[in-house]
């Protein structure tokens, strides 16, 4: 097994090999290299989002406890939603059916698009 994933990994360890000979990767680590000990504060900032959100988004989905929502009915995947909106991807699997879904969703993508923007100045 080990040698299987070996041959796999095998053309991507080439190609970050041929990257050396280039100035804009060597430009990339070094901005990379310095701006590391700051990355922590928004990956920190995400996993707190990532839980505020989900929970609100749990509970409002799920307020009328006698017609449960089936694509929000565990907080993972109210938690995976979460992260899915706030990093501005949407897959479109999971989506509030409740105007106060709809309206958390609306928060969380405001949020999502000011914490994309918010990196920048650090990198």
């Amino acid at each position: 097994q080990i040698v299987q994933l070996m041959r796999l990994l095998r053309p991507t360890l080439r190609l970050l090999k041929a990257t050396r000979n280039f100035r804009g990767f060597d430009l990339l680590y070094r901005a990379m290299k310095v701006s590391l000990p700051q990355l922590p504060v928004p990956i920190f900032l995400l996993a707190i989002m990532c839980c505020f959100f989900g929970s609100v988004v749990y509970y409002v989905e799920n307020q009328p406890v006698d017609i449960p929502n089936e694509g929000f009915n565990t907080v993972p995947k109210c938690m995976w939603f979460a992260i899915v909106t706030v990093s501005t991807v949407g897959y479109g699997d999971l989506f509030p059916e409740t105007d106060a879904g709809r309206a958390v969703t609306t928060v969380m993508i405001v949020s999502g698009v000011l914490y994309v923007a918010m990196p920048l100045g650090i990198v």
